[in-house]
C-alpha cells in the first residue's frame, strides 16, 4: 500500500493507491490475454470541512470480458452532501451493461436518481431510469421514470406530490 500526503493551502489531498488483495497487479493467462485487477482510491479534505472522496477500478478476466467502476461521495462546507456509483460490463460475447446512480442532500432539499441500461449480443438496447427530488422548503416532490426498449420504445413519466405526499399537478418549465 502506498500513501501520498500533500498539503495545497487550506486543502490536504491524501492519495491512497489500494495494492492489497492483488489489486494493482497485472497477470497473464494462458490464453495470451490479461487477467486485471486495479483499485486506486483518493481522497481530499479542506479546513472548512469540506471532503471528497473518489474510488476506481478496473478488472478485466483475460478472456475478452472486463468490468469499470467509479464511486465517489462529498461533502460541502454548509453540509450538503452527495454520492454516486457508475459500473460498466463487457461480456466476451459484446453483451454490455451499465448501471449508475447518484444522490444528494442539502438545506434546498435532496435528490436520487439511478438507471441502468443494456445492450445484448444482437444489439438490442433496453434502458430505464428512476429519480426522485424533494424541495425542502415546500416538502413537495416529484418522482419521475423513463424506459426504452426496441418493442416499446421511448416512454416516460413524472408524478408530483406535495409535502402530505397527495398528487398535485407537476409546475410547467
Amino acid at each position: 500500500m502506498m500513501i501520498r500526503h500533500r498539503t495545497l493551502g487550506p486543502a490536504a489531498l491524501v492519495l491512497v493507491v489500494v495494492a492489497a488483495l492483488g489489486m494493482g497487479t497485472d497477470v497473464a493467462v494462458a490464453a495470451g490475454g490479461r487477467q486485471i485487477d486495479r483499485a486506486v482510491t483518493r481522497q481530499a479534505s479542506g479546513a472548512n470541512g469540506a471532503s471528497i472522496a473518489r474510488t476506481r477500478s478496473v478488472q478485466a478476466d483475460g478472456q475478452g470480458g472486463r468490468s469499470a467502476a467509479r464511486n465517489g461521495s462529498w461533502t460541502s462546507a454548509s453540509g450538503a452532501s452527495g454520492s454516486g456509483a457508475v459500473r460498466r460490463d463487457r461480456a466476451a460475447d459484446g453483451t454490455l451493461s451499465r448501471s449508475a446512480s447518484r444522490s444528494a442532500s442539502g438545506d434546498r432539499g435532496s435528490m436520487s436518481s439511478s438507471g441502468q441500461a443494456s445492450r445484448d449480443a444482437d444489439g438490442n438496447i433496453v434502458q430505464s431510469r428512476n429519480s426522485n427530488a424533494t424541495n425542502a422548503t415546500t416538502g413537495n416532490s416529484v418522482a419521475a421514470s423513463s424506459s426504452y426498449s426496441k418493442e416499446t420504445g421511448f416512454t416516460h413519466s413524472a408524478t408530483c406530490y406535495d409535502a402530505g405526499g397527495n398528487t398535485i399537478a407537476c409546475p410547467k418549465r
